[in-house]
């Protein structure tokens, strides 16, 4: 009886044994599947929110290097930069040039398409493709394009588009949050001018909107490392980590440890 009884307590053990290493196994695949899932998923979002963003910059882009192509524009850009205004005999050539200028501007596929598409300079000239905004004088105009924090940036990138992260509409007194892609006119060696092509913010919390429960952050940069859109994610150290991310280049979805951080992994792409 007694032999009996450490039989049946050894087959126990080993089918209690087998059973738990058989669960072990069927749980360890499927935290694997659902992680290969989950990563799936998340790629598809990233893949869609980039495709997206990316119809959404490139009619900015190319707005603003159409106006450039339109030597009608280009030349008006530069007679504005070059002539002295205290001669009388300019004057006419630059009537014509803001008579060019707001003809190109004020046009039907602009006012449908962008919230506002600008044009100045820093001799304090300025056009809109928005009536709301040409009523400040020459001395107010000056003194708002003097505290625009991205001129130097956009001179520096020789006519290439740089995306300007949200920011509070200058030209308007009521609060507007838009964001921008913005270049300059290039004259024989100099900078003619600005073209400020504008989208609503909106735009860009639609386009990353993710389900509150979704337990989902996004963070968005431009070319130059600046948080274009942000949700969900409030650590100085993840924006950073981000960041060194970001300017790395295209990273696939992974598991990693996040230096000096209470977060003991992110999933990233």
């Amino acid at each position: 009886m007694r032999f009996q009884t450490k039989l049946l307590t050894g087959y126990l053990l080993f089918i209690i044994i087998l059973v738990g290493v058989l669960g072990f196994i069927y749980y360890a695949n499927s935290v694997r599947a659902l992680e290969k899932n989950a990563y799936n998923n998340l790629e598809v979002l990233v893949d869609k929110m980039t495709q997206q963003l990316d119809s959404l910059i490139r009619p900015m882009d190319f707005i603003s290097v159409n106006l450039l192509s339109d030597n009608n524009f280009l030349s008006s850009m530069q007679t504005l930069a070059i002539l002295d205004r205290q001669k009388a005999e300019n004057q006419i050539f630059i009537n014509e040039a803001y008579r060019r200028i707001n003809s190109a501007l004020f046009n039907y596929t602009i006012g449908r398409d962008y919230y506002s598409v600008n044009m100045f300079n820093l001799a304090g000239d300025f056009f809109s493709s928005s009536i709301d905004k040409d009523g400040r004088k020459i001395v107010q105009r000056k003194k708002i394009i003097a505290n625009i924090p991205w001129t130097g940036i956009v001179s520096k990138n020789n006519g290439r588009i740089v995306i300007i992260p949200p920011y509070y509409d200058p030209w308007v007194d009521k609060k507007v949050k838009v964001f921008g892609g913005v270049r300059t006119g290039r004259g024989i060696g100099f900078n003619i001018g600005y073209i400020e092509v504008q989208q609503l913010y909106e735009k860009l919390e639609k386009l990353f909107h993710v389900e509150e429960n979704s337990h989902i952050s996004v963070v968005a940069f431009t070319r130059e490392n600046n948080i274009l859109y942000s949700s969900g994610v409030e650590d100085q150290v993840l924006f950073d980590f981000y960041r060194d991310l970001a300017s790395r280049g295209n990273c696939k979805p992974t598991s990693i440890l996040v230096p000096d951080s209470s977060y003991e992994k992110i999933i990233t792409d």
